[in-house]
Formats: C-alpha cells, structure tokens, sequence
C-alpha cells in the first residue's frame, strides 16, 4: 500500500499558513507608518522598508481607520517587525505605549514573534498607536559576533519591516487554525505505528479536504479534541521571558 503520511503531513502544514491563516482576517487595511528616532523626528515609512541598525532604538506611530461597518467585531493590529518566526526571541522587538496627558508613559503590549498582534478596543473611526521598538542583533547558536558590540556593529539597518495593519477577526477560522495546531502538534508526538496516529492524519486531511467552509472543516477534529491527550504526555509551562 502506497504510504501517503509524508504528503499528507507536510501539506496540513503548509495549507495551515497558506490558506487557514488567511481566512482568519477577511479584511485587513493598511496603517500610515510614520518612523524615527524619536516621536519628534518621525518621517514616512512603508512596510517592506529595512529599519534599525544593532542595538538602535526606533520609534513607530501608525494611524489609521476602524470603518464604521467594523462595529461589534473584533478588530486587532497586526505588527510584524521583520521577526524570524522560527525564534521565539534573541531578534528584534517592540512596546505598545501611550503618552499621557502629563507626559508620563504606559507600557500597553509587547510585539514579539508570537505575540504580533494587538487588540483594540470596540470603537469605530481613527486611532494611532505609538510602538517604541528595538533592533537587537540575532545570535544564531549564539556564536561570537562584531554585532555584540557597539564599537564593531555595522551601522545600517538589519531588518526589514514586514507588515502593518487593522484586521477584522474571524473567531471560526481562528478556531479552526488552532484545532488543527494542536491536533497535528499531538499526532506528530505519537509513535509511526501507533493506529491513533494514522486515524488522527486521515481527520486533518478530511479537515483540509472541506476548506473553505470553516465549519464544516472543523467537525472531522472534534472528536480528538475531545478525547484525552495520549498517554505518557506531561506539559509544563514556564515563564522566564521579560516579555509582556
């Protein structure tokens, strides 16, 4: 028998990015970006630009428009700074903040690779947001590097800004995006020849199969979600990171 686990297995990954992810935010709109040294030399900048030399601090203001036709559904900003999405830190990042009246700051939100997005409250209309952001140099297996020091960092940017906008959220698609993380994340701890593996394959392939009705792909899914985790599995989370 021809055996298809591979293809199927490399595919639920690559339709989870390509057209999972997508449907989670059916409409999107660009942000103005604005970007300097500091909130008093701000100029424009356009997402796809490079940004920050080694060690840099650069300030982000980001304007833009909830439309009226937004009102009651969640809306969030979605950041993306340039990040590597295979580190989780030790790369550049960033801090949602608001200036008060009296001139003192408030931290809001951290930007980071796993946390790019930022909720925003129910309202309509215009907002701006004010992201204070940090260009630290990646160490890849944190080999010895002249990024690591100011007097031998090269001087030019070293990232390159990906993405800024208003999304409106799709709370089935997120939900699908996530059933199907975590059924494959669970399938793949599993033994080759353990039978649950091969039933849980052929759940996320009829899944994939009845795309782009999102309630329909999530059905075949939820029978393992509902079932215990496999035996033998024990999770422990830890939080070490200064990140909020």
């Amino acid at each position: 028998m021809f055996d298809d686990r591979d293809l199927i297995e490399k595919r639920v990954q690559r339709e989870l990015w390509e057209r999972v992810l997508p449907l989670v935010h059916p409409d999107r709109r660009p942000l103005t970006i604005t970007a300097g040294p500091d909130l008093e030399h701000l100029a424009p900048f356009t997402a796809g630009s490079s940004w920050g030399a080694p060690w840099a601090t650069t300030w982000f203001r980001f304007d833009g428009t909830r439309p009226d036709g937004w009102a009651g559904h969640r809306v969030e900003a979605v950041i993306d700074l340039g990040f590597n999405r295979n580190a989780a830190g030790f790369q550049c990042e960033g801090l949602v903040v608001e200036r008060n009246d009296d001139g003192t700051w408030r931290a809001l939100q951290g930007i980071h690779p796993r946390r790019t997005n930022y909720v925003l409250d129910g309202s309509t209309g215009d907002l701006t947001l004010l992201l204070e952001a940090a260009s630290n140099p990646s160490f890849p297996q944190f080999r010895p590097s002249p990024q690591g020091s100011l007097d031998t960092a090269s001087d030019g940017p070293i990232y390159r800004f990906r993405r800024a906008e208003l999304v409106v959220v799709d709370p089935d698609a997120e939900a699908l995006a996530y059933d199907l993380e975590v059924v494959d994340g669970v399938m793949r701890t599993l033994r080759l020849d353990d039978p649950r593996r091969v039933k849980m394959l052929r759940a996320l392939e009829r899944a994939l199969d009845r795309l782009p009705d999102v309630v329909a792909a999530r059905r075949p899914l939820q029978p393992w979600l509902a079932e215990q985790a496999p035996a033998g599995h024990r999770s422990i989370a830890v939080g070490h990171a200064p990140i909020r």
